[in-house]
């Protein structure tokens, strides 16, 4: 049964981080597949769906539960690369990792996160998980983000081209695009963000990795902003706030809002602008960060 589950939770039913529509539901069936494979013997399915928790944690904000869950599966589970990868396509032990580190660093606890990062990124290197080396990267530049360090991006960003050309799925190119998009502004070369970041969005919006479209969308309306674009940047903005909120991303509804306050406060409109910093203050307070 607890296979079964699985199948259809990740599958069948068009629930996978790929298509999901709404990460609050990715997040409950991830806890009902994990109270299945509890049932079972099988460790490696154990370990899969606690994977998808720690993920599902990072997409819906959830951020106490999340790394609670990340710490109990470390603790509780060999490190064992290949244990589970059968059920998820990479490493469920390299993924959990991958998570914490991600919501350690959404949550402000940048130093913890970063540590939690490399070790990851040292057993992705060694095992050869180009895919999980990749996402790494995400959660890297989102620490280079908050601490404007363009010269760390850059790193991340020939990180993740590099993993993305060896892992070669839809994914993880998309994840390339955004890394090196993400770098690129914060390096200020505005036409080389905007040609990624489109590239990243347009990827996403067609299936690969569907979650990173409010992101996308939030990243390249800050570069078309800089570039003087305000009515194509409002509106790529707010795109991505919608998107957001149809997908109840929390972390990425408060990304794409401040990127939407920033060009209502250009075209002059500071009331619309509070109002959106003021929501997204909220919502970040909601986050368990």
């Amino acid at each position: 049964m607890a296979l079964v589950f699985h199948a259809l939770s990740r599958g069948g039913c068009g629930f996978d981080q790929a298509r999901v529509a709404a990460h609050h539901e990715y997040l409950r069936y991830s806890r009902r597949a994990t109270e299945l494979a509890d049932a079972t013997d099988n460790i490696g399915l154990q370990l899969a769906e606690r994977a998808y928790i720690g993920y599902a944690s990072v997409f819906a904000g959830t951020m106490d539960e999340g790394i609670a869950t990340c710490v109990d599966t470390l603790e509780r589970f060999p490190e064992d690369p290949g244990l589970g990868a059968e059920y998820t396509g990479y490493s469920p032990f390299l993924g959990t990792l991958n998570a914490q580190a991600w919501m350690l660093i959404r949550s402000g606890r940048l130093g913890e996160g970063t540590k939690v990062l490399d070790r990851a990124e040292k057993l992705a290197r060694e095992y050869e998980d180009h895919e999980v080396l990749t996402w790494l990267q995400l959660a890297g530049v989102e620490a280079d983000i908050v601490r404007a360090d363009a010269a760390a991006a850059r790193k991340h960003a020939e990180a993740a081209v590099n993993a993305s050309d060896k892992s070669a799925t839809p994914q993880s190119r998309q994840v390339g695009h955004m890394v090196f998009g993400a770098m690129h502004r914060l390096n200020e070369s505005w036409d080389d963000a905007i040609e990624a970041l489109e590239n990243a969005l347009q990827e996403a919006k067609t299936g690969a990795n569907r979650e990173f479209e409010a992101w996308s969308g939030a990243e390249l309306a800050i570069a078309l902003l800089a570039r003087g674009d305000l009515e194509r940047a409002e509106d790529v903005a707010q795109t991505a706030v919608d998107v957001a909120r149809g997908q109840n991303s929390r972390c990425d509804e408060v990304r794409a809002s401040l990127a939407l306050a920033h060009t209502q406060i250009q075209r002059g409109d500071e009331t619309e602008a509070q109002h959106e910093i003021e929501r997204a203050a909220r919502l970040y307070k909601d986050m368990d960060a």
